[in-house]
Formats: structure tokens, C-alpha cells, sequence
């Protein structure tokens, strides 16, 4: 298992590299997608998806099993299917710690089907102050959701 870094390594890391990250487009069977309202920069009080930085030494198939963990808050079946949705690029001013550098992300995007036993409940504060879902045309025109979000479905 691999571990998160502490934050004074973190920020070193955010500020001299490109990360690699997941975000996870969850849909429902009636094709609304969920969203979080981002409660940390970068992307800070806006709609955004789901998703996770990739750790050193996590293969690609641990990290999205673990961001499923720690985004919807159940263990990722291997066998449910995720569809690859294109890989993305994410460049902002700021940081998750303070706005002297920005922060770079090379995003691999998934689709991901919420599993129809799954209910959605007590879902993890720590990223997102609230959810929601949106349908396709409801992200498309809120001023509310970020731009890179819009990408996904444009």
C-alpha cells in the first residue's frame, strides 16, 4: 500500500512537478453525473468531479480502486466496468496550500457507473463541502462548475 505524503513534502512536489491524476465522472443509471463542491484550491468553491493524484509507486488500477475508496466510500469491484474517457490537462494559478505557484495535472478521466446498490450518503467532507447531480445540459450551463469539468462533456 502506498501512502500519502506529509503536506511539507506534498507542496514541494506540486511545486516541481506535472501530477498524474484520476477523475472520476460517476454517473447514475439516468445519466446525471456527481459533482462536489470544491472546498480547497485549486478549484475552490466551484462544481467539480471526483478524483485523486496518483502516488509514487501506485499502479494505475490501485489508485483508481483507492479513489474510489476514498471519493464514494466503498471498496471498487475490479469486475464493474469504468469507461476510459480521454486524458486531460489541468494547469491553475494556485495550489491546495497558498497561491505563490500553480499547480499542473495531467488527468486520466474515467466514466464510472454508480453501482445500483450503492446510496450515496455520508460521503467524505474533507475535499467537497456538498453534492450534487447535474445532468449534462445543467453542467454545460452553469456558471457554477468549472471550465475543466465542461471539457468532459463538450
Amino acid at each position: 500500500m502506498t501512502k500519502k505524503l506529509p503536506e511539507s513534502e506534498w507542496i514541494e512536489v506540486v511545486r516541481n512537478a506535472v501530477l498524474i491524476s484520476f477523475d472520476i465522472l460517476v454517473h447514475d443509471e439516468n445519466g446525471r453525473y456527481l459533482l462536489g463542491y470544491r472546498r480547497n484550491s485549486p478549484a475552490k468553491d466551484i462544481w467539480f468531479t471526483l478524483g485523486s493524484a496518483i502516488r509514487k509507486n501506485e499502479t494505475l488500477d490501485n489508485g483508481f480502486s483507492r479513489c474510489i475508496q476514498d471519493e464514494l466510500g466503498f471498496k471498487y469491484d475490479v469486475d464493474r466496468k469504468s469507461t476510459y474517457h480521454g486524458i486531460y490537462e489541468h494547469i491553475y494559478e494556485d495550489n491546495f496550500l497558498n497561491k505563490e505557484f500553480g499547480t499542473h495535472y495531467i488527468v486520466i478521466a474515467h466514466k464510472f457507473q454508480l453501482p445500483h446498490e450503492v446510496v450515496v450518503k455520508n460521503l467524505p467532507m474533507d475535499q467537497h463541502s456538498s453534492y450534487c447531480w447535474m445532468e449534462v445540459s445543467e453542467i454545460l450551463s452553469s456558471n457554477m462548475v468549472h471550465e475543466n469539468v465542461k471539457l468532459y462533456f463538450k
